[in-house]
């Protein structure tokens, strides 16, 4: 089986014991600062 690349909120939430709607704030600030780097980045996923 191979691995994930990209975990999405819900999976995001489950492995820090936090709320959905917190888990996409996460996420958005993670892919702000991965955009600020020149990364490439999908909304609702984190690599």
């Amino acid at each position: 089986m191979a691995a994930k690349t990209f975990l999405r909120a819900s999976d995001v939430a489950q492995e820090l014991g936090v709320s959905p709607a917190y888990a996409y704030k996460l996420i958005r600030k993670l892919n702000a600062e991965l955009q600020e780097r020149g990364f490439i980045t999908i909304n609702g996923r984190i690599s």
